[in-house]
């Protein structure tokens, strides 16, 4: 388990680390360091429909957005989009049709801190 979860934290890039009752639990090493949710009560993130033709929403309702961002890389990382979120609105419609079919990640930044990460599948 510990080392899928390393896996999906090189994919993501995901900053957030476990703390749960793996078997391979070790001493100063990414397990032992205490967990932080993306999903809390002050930021939720919503992406649809999932998989999608490119054409997608993003719904959003982040408490402090001042400085949001989107942004959508590969599974290389390569960046593929990045706008600013609008701070009137909670709704973001994305058109990505002119990207390859595959899997891509959309990170939700505030300033320099991740709130989330989701995988969209475009067709």
């Amino acid at each position: 388990m510990a080392k899928a979860r390393a896996l999906l934290g090189a994919i993501y890039n995901h900053p957030s680390d476990y703390n749960d009752d793996c078997t391979e639990y070790k001493e100063n090493t990414r397990m032992a360091k205490p967990t932080k949710d993306f999903a809390t009560k002050d930021n939720l993130i919503n992406l649809y429909p999932n998989p999608n033709n490119g054409n997608f929403t993003l719904s959003y309702y982040i408490k402090d957005r001042k400085d949001a961002e989107v942004v959508i890389e590969d599974i290389t990382g390569k960046l593929i989009y990045q706008s600013k979120m609008d701070t009137n609105s909670n709704n973001m419609i994305l058109h990505l049709t002119n990207v390859r079919g595959g899997i891509y990640f959309v990170k939700i930044m505030n300033g320099k801190e991740i709130i989330s990460v989701n995988k969209v599948i475009i067709q």
